[in-house]
């Protein structure tokens, strides 16, 4: 039983310089969960799933690795996207301006890898419609 591998592309960081330390860690974090929700649900339908905010977030953050792009997109991401089947991107606040969301999706472009997109506010309508069906279910 083949199933396609899709990488799901989110804006992590935030492009605006003057953004604090703890505005920058609190936005990570609602990304992080919210790339974890995308993640479950895209599982629930069926997908396969790699999510490099949902892996790497806490990795990040517990063992203090460097916050560069270099480090995250060119040297784990990009490897573990070229053998992936798709990519789904999730186009929320910022990812017109997301360097690194712009890289994944210009690679998947060049490395025959089919993209498609999601809104962000489509995802928390399946939440709500996932939630009603089990409710109806029990």
């Amino acid at each position: 039983m083949d199933k396609q591998l899709a990488y799901l592309a989110w804006p992590y960081s935030h492009p605006n310089p003057n953004t604090s330390f703890e505005e920058e860690l609190r936005l990570k974090e609602k990304r992080f969960r919210l790339a974890n929700l995308a993640a479950g649900l895209l599982m629930e339908y069926g997908y396969v799933i790699f999510s490099p905010i949902s892996h790497g977030h806490l990795i990040h953050i517990e063992y203090a690795l460097p916050n560069t792009h270099e480090f995250w997109i060119e040297g784990q991401d990009l490897h573990i996207l070229k053998r992936c089947d798709i990519l789904i991107f999730i186009r929320t606040e910022g990812w017109r301006e997301s360097k690194g969301l712009k890289e994944e999706i210009e690679f998947a472009i060049a490395n025959g890898i089919e993209v498609y997109y999601v809104y962000e506010s489509d995802i928390r309508d399946m939440v709500v419609d996932i939630f009603r069906w089990r409710v109806e279910k029990t």
